[in-house]
Order: structure tokens, then C-alpha cells, then sequence
């Protein structure tokens, strides 16, 4: 890392050759904090789960390393706590620690919040207050730097994503929280206010955020693992242009793109482009998306990711539903493949249960299949014209017969018979990757 006072110039080098670089960039087990020990300007950095003090203007580290934890250090902030200068340091599943950074050691471990990623320092009412970002609940929490207890959090009845980054400044007499979260919205949140929060959408990563003045406008600077930086005006944003949500799952059905985003489904059409409506199904977070036909119509059939994750079907061509209440509540991996009339829906759960369903009635064609381990991936695929599920569990591919009479046409003892297939072998796939072949009722096939 390097600081100066002017643009390209060099002040001192704060790193040791063999250290990463590092800056204020969250997600990268890196952070880098300044205050002002005993008369000195120090950089603070957090490599690993160590903590690291430089004097900035010669470069030079002072005392020995703090070794706060045996994990990461995700989120860092420097502060001042009745003239002690102290870093806050969060991590993912072991708390927040306090370091007096004058003896360099700690001053404090709080438990109370959990799957931590982000940190900042700041004022309510004239006492000293931290604010929190998590991946777990709640989503953000303002705590008291001398004892931990929580101040503020947001009302429980608010639905927030996962919060990557966050940031708390004075203005006009109050204290604002600005929260940057997984599906690229900043919050704006007034701890002194009871009412919701602005929510802002910005078309970027927003693992970095800080805040500040600009031409007396309150702006976020905001950036991520890409490198790009946006510049956010916080009271007065201009509308993000239209964007798509991180994708997680894409489908395609005929002309039809389908794509599983974090904030729900995207239907666009494949050659121009054009965004589609979508079907009104209250899936939020999207794990997998499969299409086929049934009756001659094109259907898709989707499921949520987190919580309870939940299935639902529908025509494509009009978005009218398909019953789909059958679905299992732990379904984790799905697949629409058509077997003679029928269209067959196979769904793979999360305690390693593959069902095999007709998607008309959602009656089951057969006994599930167990396989003792989270399904991640499934296919029905032809070999040898025998119709046969294909699943993946963890890195492993396992083979199995859709008609158990297959089973009896190629016994195992009869050598003098070549199997389709070897159910008692399964192959690695270290691939994430997944395909399968559709064909369509006019016999062309998509890939």
C-alpha cells in the first residue's frame, strides 16, 4: 500500500515485500484503517486475521502484530474511545474484536452478532457508536463501542439482502446509515427515524463504500472486486439505468431467454434483447430454472434458493401457473425432460432424494431415489434407447434407470449382455457446469 500527497506522489510504502498489497477493499480479507497514536499518523491494516500498525511517514511498522483471530478479518474500522485510540474488527463467525491500539492488544469481544462483513465508526448523540453489516440477521445493527449493547437495528418486518459494506456520517443534525447489499441497493437509514429506508439502485459492485461531500451534496463512493468506483449522490440519486439483477440460472425456451436472478425471474427475447414481463410468482432468489413443453405449449419451472425454497411452473407463451404444490420444500436442483406423452418433471433435494414426477399432475412415475447426499444437478438423458437419470451429488455422477424393468433386461450376472449403463459406478465432475439436450415438438433440439 502506498499514501501520498498529491497525485502520483509517494509519501511512504506501508507494505513488506512479501505482504499482499492492501486498501480498503472488504471481501479480500484486507483492511486498512488511519489514526493517530501517541502524536504519530499510523496506517492500520488487517492481513489475514492479524492486526498491522505503520507510521505513514516513513513507512516503518510499529510494535508487533496483533494476532486478533484464527479467521479472516473482514471489515475494519479505526476510532477514537475517551482518548484511546482503538480498530474494530469484525469477522465472519467470530465476533467483533476491540484492539487498544496504543498497547496493542485487545480491549474487548463481542458475540452478539454474527456472519459479519463490514464495519464503520461514528457518533449518535455525542457517544461513540459502531455500525455493523451481515450476512445474517439482523441485516445491520448500531452498537455502543464501549460495551457492545445494540442501539439501532432496522425493523423486523423489512425484507433486506445480505449486506456486503456499510458506512454511517453526521448530516443536518442527524446520523445516517448508508448499507450496501448483495443485490446492488444502497439503504439509506436515519437511526433517530423510524420510517423506511431510500432504497438506491446502483449498476455495481458494492463490496467498498465510503462517504462523503461533494460540491455540498452527500455522496457514497462505492466500487468492488472489478475495479470499477461509482460516485452516488445520496439525497438526490438519478434512477440506475435499467439493469439485470446478478444472474444465478438461465433457460432458454424457443425464441425465449429465462434468466433466475437474485431479485426474482427475467424473461428476454433471445435474438433482439427485449425484456419480456415476467410471470408473477413470488420467487425472489432464483437456484435453478428448467424448461420443456407440456401439451404442446412451452412451460418453465423454477426454484427459490434460500429459506424455503419453492417451485413454481408455468407456460411460458402466457405465464398462466401450473399446479406445483407437489414439490418438495428442500428441492435444490430440477429438470423438465419429455418421456413418451408425458412431460416429467425431476427434482433432486437437498437430503439426496431425486423424485421423478408427471408435471400434469404431479403425480410420481416411480420410487424416489436416495443418494444419501445433496443433489446439486439432474438430467434424463437416452442410452442405448433406455431412458436414464443422470445426477450429480457433490462432485459425483451417478447413473440410475427412469423403468426399473430396464433393470431386468440387462441383469448384471449375464455376461453375455452389455448394459447401458453401471449403476454400482459413479464418476467425478469437477466441473459446475451442467447441459442437457430438449428436444422440441418439431424434433429440432437446443442445446
Amino acid at each position: 500500500g502506498q499514501l501520498g500527497n498529491e497525485p502520483g506522489q509517494r509519501l511512504a510504502r506501508l507494505a513488506r515485500p512479501e505482504v499482499p498489497a492492501f486498501g480498503v477493499v472488504v471481501g479480500r480479507g484486507q483492511a486498512l484503517g488511519e489514526g493517530g497514536v501517541g502524536g504519530e499518523q499510523r496506517a492500520v491494516g488487517a492481513i489475514g486475521g492479524t492486526l498491522h500498525a505503520w507510521d505513514i511517514q516513513s513507512g516503518r511498522e510499529v510494535g508487533d502484530p496483533v494476532v486478533v483471530t484464527d479467521q479472516r478479518i473482514r471489515g475494519l474500522a479505526v476510532t477514537d474511545l475517551d482518548g484511546t485510540p482503538v480498530a474494530v474488527c469484525t469477522t465472519f463467525r467470530d465476533g467483533t474484536h476491540v484492539i487498544d491500539l496504543d498497547m496493542m492488544r485487545s480491549a474487548a469481544h463481542w458475540r452478539d452478532v454474527d456472519y459479519l462483513t463490514s464495519v464503520a465508526a461514528g457518533e449518535l448523540d455525542g457517544r461513540p457508536v459502531v455500525v455493523l453489516g451481515s450476512h445474517g440477521s439482523p441485516r445491520v445493527v448500531a452498537a455502543d463501542t464501549r460495551t457492545g449493547t445494540s442501539l439501532w437495528s432496522p425493523p423486523p418486518h423489512l425484507h433486506i439482502p445480505q449486506v456486503e459494506s456499510v458506512a454511517v456520517t453526521p448530516h443536518s443534525g442527524r446520523t445516517l446509515i448508508v448499507s450496501g447489499a448483495l443485490d446492488r441497493t444502497l439503504r439509506v437509514w436515519d437511526m433517530q427515524n423510524s420510517a423506511d429506508p431510500e432504497i438506491i439502485q446502483v449498476d455495481g459492485d458494492l463490496s467498498c463504500l465510503a462517504i462523503t461531500e461533494l460540491d455540498g451534496n452527500l455522496v457514497a463512493v462505492c466500487g468492488g472486486r472489478n475495479g470499477e468506483v461509482r460516485v452516488v449522490d445520496l439525497l438526490a440519486p438519478v434512477p440506475a439505468p435499467a439493469m439485470i439483477p446478478p444472474v444465478s440460472a438461465v433457460a432458454v425456451s424457443g425464441e425465449t431467454l429465462l434468466c433466475g436472478t437474485e431479485r426474482g425471474i427475467r424473461v428476454f427475447g433471445l435474438a433482439s434483447g427485449t425484456a419480456f414481463r415476467a410471470p408473477e410468482t413470488d420467487l425472489r432468489d432464483v437456484r435453478a430454472i428448467a424448461t420443456g413443453y407440456l401439451g404442446g405449449r412451452p412451460v418453465a419451472l423454477a426454484l427459490e434458493r434460500y429459506g424455503r425454497p419453492r417451485g413454481r411452473a408455468w407456460y411460458v407463451d402466457d405465464s398462466a401457473p401450473v399446479p406445483s404444490e407437489w414439490m418438495p420444500e428442500d428441492a435444490e436442483a430440477v429438470a423438465l425432460a419429455s418421456h413418451g406423452s408425458r412431460t416429467l418433471a425431476i427434482v433432486g433435494t437437498f437430503d439426496g432424494t431425486v423424485i421423478v414426477a408427471n408435471l400434469a399432475t404431479g403425480e410420481m412415475i416411480r420410487e424416489p431415489y436416495s443418494f444419501r447426499q445433496r443433489v446439486s444437478h439432474v438430467g434424463l438423458t437416452m442410452v442405448a434407447d433406455v431412458p436414464v437419470l443422470v445426477v450429480s451429488c457433490r462432485g459425483t455422477v451417478f447413473a440410475r434407470y427412469l423403468d426399473d424393468s430396464a433393470r431386468e433386461r440387462f441383469p448384471r450376472w449375464d455376461e453375455t449382455v452389455t448394459p447401458p449403463i453401471r449403476e454400482d459406478k459413479a464418476l467425478p465432475n469437477m466441473s459446475n457446469g451442467w447441459a442437457m439436450r430438449c428436444p422440441e415438438p418439431s424434433g429440432q433440439s437446443i442445446h
